[in-house]
Parts: C-alpha cells; sequence; structure tokens
C-alpha cells in the first residue's frame, strides 16, 4: 500500500501501528477536525513524502517533522 485516505473519518488519533506501513508515501488525513495531534508515529513512515492534514486542529507536529 502506497496510499491511505481517511479524508473526513473523524480520528481522534493516528493508531501508532499505522508506523509500521514502511511503504506509504501518501497520507491523507483530511477533514479529521477532532485530529489534534500526530503521534511520534508519523516519524517512523520513512516513504511518506505527502501527508495531507488540511481541515484538522493540529496543535502541533512531532519534532521531526515541520
Amino acid at each position: 500500500m502506497t496510499r491511505l485516505d481517511v479524508d473526513g473519518r473523524d480520528l481522534d488519533y493516528v493508531p501508532q501501528a499505522m508506523g509500521r506501513l514502511e511503504k506509504l508515501s501518501d497520507l491523507n488525513l483530511n477533514n479529521n477536525k477532532r485530529l489534534v495531534k500526530l503521534l511520534e508515529c508519523i516519524e517512523e513512515m520513512k516513504s511518506l513524502t505527502k501527508l495531507d492534514v488540511g481541515g484538522c486542529d493540529l496543535d502541533c507536529l512531532p519534532r521531526g517533522m515541520g
């Protein structure tokens, strides 16, 4: 899997297990209004080149991002 689209799913958080998706290059988290924090598991996604968080109310990004 290289692309995962969870647009508008009302996520509170990104599951820690998502960090194991080593080949994921495109993650769409758009319009998850309850999502306020990205866990460090996002940093484990070494192939991730596109992260869409538009429409999310994120307070901050993990240290290795931004």
